[in-house]
């Protein structure tokens, strides 16, 4: 008799992706990660100074393309 894994509270695309039902998307997700590892490492940044730059740079488009759509009147 054969059971089947299943993990809650997760869809299914996301289940197959951790249990390894679908290898190349897994190998694709596991390589992936593993490159963003390498490069945070080798470039000696952390997550929390490149989540801050993606935020100030976030809300930075987001005053000018205020300023500029007000001056176009959209």
């Amino acid at each position: 008799m054969t059971q089947t894994v299943r993990i809650p509270l997760v869809s299914k695309d996301v289940e197959d992706l951790l249990l390894w039902r679908s290898v190349p998307k897994s190998g694709a997700a596991l390589a992936a990660i593993a490159t963003a590892y390498f490069v945070l490492e080798w470039s000696g940044l952390s997550v929390l100074a490149i989540a801050a730059n993606g935020a100030l740079l976030t809300v930075s488009v987001a005053f000018v393309w205020n300023n500029v759509a007000g001056f176009i009147g959209k």
